[in-house]
Formats: C-alpha cells, structure tokens, sequence
C-alpha cells in the first residue's frame, strides 16, 4: 500500500518512511527523504519538525550552569535552573510559595531588554506574570517557562549572565 507524502508528493511505499511518520496517516506523514531536513547535526537523529529538533539540541548542551542558591547542581540553562528553585527542589529555600514569591521581585528588581514584568499594586502576583517583549501575547505563570521560551524561539540561552547569581543571595537575605 503506497501513500503520498504530504511535503514532495511523491507516491511512496511504507519502507519510505519511518515507523512514526506513518503512523501520522495519510495526508499528514513525510518521507524519510523529506524528514532528512531535521536532523541532529551532533547524534544524527531525525525529527519531524524543527521544534522537536530544537528541544532534542538541549540534551547536547553541557552541564555548566549553576543553580544561583545552593550552587551545588549544575544545569543546561538559566531556564532549567530556575525550574529547579521554582519546583521547590533547592535545599536551601524554605517553601515552593516563598521562592515564587522571591524570584518574581528579583524579576522586577532586574529587567533585561527582552524580558517584562507585570507590577500589581497593592502587591499581588498576577496569574501570568512574566511577559516576552518581542512576543507581545505570550505571558508565562513561571519565570523558567519565559526564560525557555527566550532560548528556544529568540535564540537567548543567557540573559542574565553574572546577574544570574544575585538570585541566591537574593533569596538567602529575605529568610
């Protein structure tokens, strides 16, 4: 049984395509020849679009990133880093809520040219407080979902560079 490849259009046959392309069905599947274009350039893994390639890209990026409290864990990103303190894992904060609460004024205490945060007066975090200057729709509940959005559509995997480790002593003088 042949089916058409929805990119080249060419009529192919199931050994054309990998075993998760033709699960897509008809209409929607790419051959092997047309998937090529989003390959690892490190593994050579292939993936059906760029967004997957760009997430697998991550898994090659080394462990050089330490979390701004405990400096004990490294990470990939700023973004996987903040992850770990906003998921409440640091040893050295206190709770998950207090945590939110202080990476969000350190937020607004260190604005960068892509990054904006919603203020509330009296103080109240918003639902959506972390907003994308060049997006200007997309608003994020968590610090960590703007700083991966910032890397994997803009292209910026350090915002914040030295700043990055204020976080920590940030945190420490408020407990």
């Amino acid at each position: 049984m042949d089916r058409y490849c929805s990119e080249c259009e060419e009529s192919k046959n199931r050994s054309s395509y990998s075993g998760n392309q033709w699960r897509k069905g008809a209409g929607s599947s790419r051959c092997r020849t047309c998937v090529e274009g989003y390959e690892c350039h490190v593994c050579g893994r292939k993936f059906d679009d760029t967004n997957e390639l760009d997430m697998h890209l991550q898994v090659h990026r080394p462990r050089s990133v330490p979390c701004p409290v405990c400096r004990s864990k490294f990470f990939k990103s700023e973004a996987n880093a903040v992850q770990h303190l906003e998921g409440g894992y640091c040893p050295n904060c206190p709770d998950e809520q207090l945590l939110h609460e202080e990476l969000y004024d350190w937020f607004l205490g260190h604005p960068t040219q892509w990054t904006h945060v919603i203020r509330q007066i009296p103080y109240e975090i918003p639902e959506r407080p972390y907003l994308c200057r060049d997006c200007p729709t997309l608003s994020f509940q968590h610090a960590s979902q703007l700083l991966q959005h910032e890397d994997q559509k803009h292209g910026r995997t350090q915002l914040f560079g030295s700043e990055f480790a204020e976080i920590g002593r940030f945190c420490s003088q408020r407990e």
